[in-house]
């Protein structure tokens, strides 16, 4: 069982006999679960590679439950995907050196793509360099 304030989420593992439970149980690998990041998403993505967990597909741009936000996808253990959305902005510092905000994305791989950015209403635009990583 895990509480993320006052949100449970019951996982029944190994050695556990829960009653009730569902009819059907989901099998391993077979669960797609969505976490908010309060963050900008750039934290989840540093918090994931700090614990040496593969990134699958993102920064996307994802319709959520609060409207649009920034995902990152990964894997669980057992196969199941997984989900961070962000609907935070990121700061970013304008060739002027102003500070601005800003959310990007790239839809699909970044080979051949250029990220989307939206800027707040009165923000003021920011160039983006996109660099190959792997």
């Amino acid at each position: 069982m895990y509480r993320f304030g006052g949100q449970q989420l019951n996982i029944h593992g190994p050695g556990l006999e829960p009653a009730p439970v569902a009819r059907l149980p989901v099998q391993p690998g077979g669960s797609d679960l969505c976490f908010l990041w309060s963050e900008p998403i750039e934290g989840a993505i540093d918090h994931l590679r700090a614990h040496s967990v593969e990134v699958e597909l993102g920064p996307v741009r994802r319709q959520g439950a609060r409207g649009e936000g920034t995902s990152v996808y990964f894997r669980d253990p057992d196969g199941s995907l997984l989900e961070f959305i962000s609907y935070a902005w990121s700061r970013f510092t304008s060739k002027s050196g102003r500070q601005t905000y800003a959310r990007i994305a790239v839809d699909g791989s970044m080979t051949g793509t250029m990220p989307t950015c939206s800027v707040p209403k009165g923000g003021e635009p920011i160039s983006i360099d996109v660099e190959e990583r792997s």
